[in-house]
């Protein structure tokens, strides 16, 4: 994520800098806060995925012994027959 993140804000602020910059101290932060909000707007959605997959896989992957632990491992040996998916969006 860290480097889609970068790239995102490399390309905003490349794109900034090649208009005319503001003369101003304060047109210029505004159009840096411009910058910001437009890179929120375009990353979070994405972000906030990430994060849930990554959530969803510890929940999975790190149960205790016990039933939950059971279940998912034969959940896991049928995975090539069964072609499972799960409601994440990394699938």
């Amino acid at each position: 994520m860290a480097v889609e993140d970068g790239a995102v804000l490399g390309q905003l602020l490349t794109t900034a800098q090649s208009r005319a910059l503001p003369n101003s101290a304060t047109e210029f932060r505004a159009m840096i806060t411009d910058i910001l909000s437009l890179y929120e707007r375009l990353r979070k959605e994405r972000t906030e995925t990430n994060v849930l997959g990554a959530v969803q896989s510890r929940d999975f992957y790190r149960l205790c012994d016990g039933s939950e632990q059971m279940e998912r491992d034969q959940i896991l040996s049928r995975l090539p027959d069964s072609q499972w998916t799960g409601d994440c969006k990394w699938n």
